[in-house]
């Protein structure tokens, strides 16, 4: 049994509430406002009373006020929404509203409570995300479909929003076979940073390193996967490789090839200066200059060839 409460108690509770607490009768007027009106909006109760319930919400969402009024008449239950609403100093404030009208349909017994700070908080939360230059996408976590992307991955993937929103992550993937695993652990709560290939609508292949996070969207457990393409990075890393590994070959060739005639020609010296006119020596060493001349030159196009 519910403990019945005074009319003085009510009283006391709506002149202490700190959230916004109105009647309105059936024109939408108001009738009673509390001081929350005053304290949150700059409003004073003779500056309401007998006024439009519209003339202090936001232009931009007076056309709704229609609608949730058709809705409570309808269902005859409470209708909540969040709107705007503009303070006596021309700042805007964001409330969310409970609406319920009697059973005789005389009056409107409205509750709103500030959200501005959380409502900007949102908005601020969703600039970062639209405006973010690395792509980002949000997914659902149970079905892998994509619910929301970024400008920046638009860009990169080369699909329209509407294209986005009817593909799954999988799609975006030349190989799923980690994303079991994956989501394990980003289900754990932990924060996933991997690599995988990711195909563009084009059919571009690219290399990615995914951010991967678990949030909750529009009450819905979804994942935060930040995208960044690392394609140019690996193929410059591929670039260093071979140059590096012609380089070693080139070392190589200096340490081996060209001894070996050096080597010859060192040993051929003596015998030329003692016997200065047997031809064999000289054909010798004619031969040994050639090759080291042979290994010098593709020492030379191969130096070239890394630049």
């Amino acid at each position: 049994m519910y403990n019945i409460i005074s009319i003085n108690e009510l009283w006391e509770i709506y002149h202490l509430s700190s959230s916004l607490v109105c009647m309105l009768n059936k024109d939408g007027c108001f009738k009673h406002v509390n001081p929350s009106f005053l304290t949150l909006l700059g409003y004073t109760e003779e500056e309401l009373l007998g006024k439009p319930f519209t003339n202090i919400v936001h232009p931009d969402d007076v056309l709704n006020i229609p609608t949730i009024e058709s809705k409570m008449g309808m269902t005859n239950q409470v209708v909540q929404f969040t709107n705007r609403m503009m303070a006596i100093n021309g700042d805007c404030k964001y409330f969310t509203w409970s609406f319920s009208m009697n059973k005789k349909q005389e009056h409107i017994y409205a509750l709103a409570i500030d959200v501005t700070e959380k409502m900007e908080s949102e908005q601020n939360y969703k600039s970062l995300f639209d405006n973010s230059p690395l792509p980002s996408i949000i997914y659902d976590a149970s079905t892998l479909s994509i619910i929301n992307i970024n400008n920046a991955a638009l860009q990169h993937y080369g699909y329209s929003s509407e294209e986005f929103l009817e593909i799954s992550i999988p799609d975006l993937m030349v190989e799923e076979t980690n994303l079991r695993e994956i989501m394990q652990i980003i289900n754990n709560g932990t924060v996933y940073h991997g690599s995988c290939m990711h195909i563009k609508k084009s059919g571009e292949m690219m290399n990615v390193e995914a951010t991967c996070t678990s949030i909750t969207y529009q009450k819905v457990n979804a994942v935060l996967a930040v995208i960044k393409d690392v394609t140019e990075v690996k193929h410059q890393q591929q670039r260093i490789t071979e140059q590096h590994n012609c380089l070693r070959d080139i070392a190589w060739k200096q340490s081996h090839l060209m001894r070996s005639p050096l080597a010859n020609l060192k040993g051929l010296l003596p015998m030329v200066k003692d016997n200065p006119s047997e031809g064999l020596f000289i054909s010798y060493m004619q031969t040994e200059l050639e090759k080291l001349d042979k290994i010098i030159i593709e020492m030379v196009l191969e130096s070239a060839a890394i630049a």
